[in-house]
């Protein structure tokens, strides 16, 4: 998952790991681990690290949320995957959320990207076993 929009926020006045942790309710040391990608977000974290960084989703009101149609279009098309359904919740979920960002500056999602993001994907994982 692409995380520079964290880096961007940190880079605002006032705006620090420690208070980034304190606003999480954590230690400083879990917001290391998710900016260095040790650790996944989740996403009641990610809704805080947003609130915090003053960077909230805009969804439909044209900031840099994802859209109603994008989720949509993803979600329908790993329903239809048998495969995909079937391998689990957790890769099932990691799944939606990779391309829900993937795509999340698109204001469709073609199905021919879904498919190309998913084997690019797998070619990947597949490289590091």
């Amino acid at each position: 998952m692409d995380l520079t929009w964290i880096f961007d926020g940190l880079d605002k006045p006032n705006k620090t790991r420690i208070g980034l942790a304190k606003a999480l309710g954590r230690d400083v040391s879990v917001v290391s681990k998710i900016l260095s990608g040790k650790r996944r977000l989740t996403v009641q974290d990610e809704q805080i690290i947003r609130s915090y960084l003053e960077m909230p989703y805009a969804g439909s009101n044209g900031g840099s949320g994802i859209s109603s149609k994008v989720v949509y279009n993803v979600a329908f098309h790993i329903m239809e995957n048998k495969q995909i359904r079937e391998s689990g919740p957790k890769e099932f979920a990691d799944l939606f959320v990779e391309l829900c960002h993937y795509l999340q500056d698109e204001e469709n999602a073609p199905i021919d990207t879904i498919v190309s993001f998913e084997a690019q994907r797998l070619a990947r994982r597949n490289s590091q076993s």
